[in-house]
């Protein structure tokens, strides 16, 4: 199993803007309270990342239905049935954080792939919508054998296969992977 993100807070924002996007915190702090301004983002300066059940997340990825880039995957999220099958909505998993004043960092409005004036703006929505997304799916599950051969006393050979069975949130989030081997 490749565990989904947890909803996303600053600090993850951060972190991840810097290792994906190779912005600055800074600089995506900037990027993320403009979008927020003009409200494509849910307040960026959290440490929440727990969604409490009052939140309507079914209602937020509806938004997302209509963007060429991740539509069909909002889609899938809330029309497959049941619950349990792969591809299908799942509360994200709670973090330990809650600042009791925000909730984690989404999109609070669909944003087309040439909505923005400036690159760094759609980067830092698509990392955030994208997140919002992978985090309301369900874990990757696959299978991984491992082969050991030894050879005389003293020569050990590993090699090691990783069948991905579903995807689930890897479909959306390209910036983490799961590489299936043979």
């Amino acid at each position: 199993t490749e565990t989904r993100p947890l909803p996303l807070s600053t600090v993850e924002l951060q972190k991840r803007s810097s290792r994906w996007l190779k912005l600055s915190s800074a600089e995506t702090m900037d990027i993320a309270e403009s979008l927020y301004q003009r409200g494509y983002l849910s307040y960026p300066r959290t440490d929440t990342d727990i969604f409490k059940s009052s939140c309507d997340l079914r209602a937020l990825i509806d938004l997302q239905r209509t963007d060429p880039r991740w539509g069909n995957f909002a889609a899938a999220l809330l029309d497959t049935v049941p619950e349990t099958a792969p591809g299908a909505f799942k509360w994200p998993r709670q973090g330990n954080r809650d600042d009791e004043a925000h909730p984690p960092i989404h999109p609070t409005k669909s944003a087309g792939p040439n909505e923005f004036q400036h690159a760094r703006e759609k980067k830092v929505y698509d990392l955030v919508a994208r997140h919002f997304l992978a985090c309301c799916a369900q874990d990757a599950i696959g299978r991984q054998t491992t082969v050991l051969l030894k050879l005389g006393q003293c020569e050990i050979f590993e090699a090691k296969g990783l069948i991905i069975d579903h995807r689930n949130f890897l479909d959306v989030y390209p910036f983490e992977t799961w590489r299936e081997s043979s």
